[in-house]
């Protein structure tokens, strides 16, 4: 972590909530480009991001409950580092 405006960053790790759902019996996530539908993707670097539990739990209670096309598996933490070599 950069400590001031004149120290590059070279390490940055990021802690991030993602849903894990099934449609049509394969497991899947809940995508960042969903419209009404809530379409699903398979790359964890297409999926909806939500940086608290709690967050990623209150957008299946009320935005996934009424898809009866979608079982919701859980949220699932992620954790990402980027390092500079």
């Amino acid at each position: 972590m950069a400590k001031d405006n004149k120290t590059i960053e070279t390490e940055k790790t990021s802690i991030f909530y993602i849903i894990l759902v099934k449609r049509d019996g394969v497991k899947k996530f809940i995508s960042k480009d969903y419209l009404s539908c809530f379409p699903c993707t398979v790359l964890l670097n297409k999926a909806k991001r939500f940086y608290t539990e709690q967050k990623a739990q209150n957008f299946i209670d009320n935005k996934l409950t009424s898809c009866n096309d979608i079982e919701v598996i859980k949220p699932i933490k992620v954790e990402s580092t980027l390092k500079l070599c």
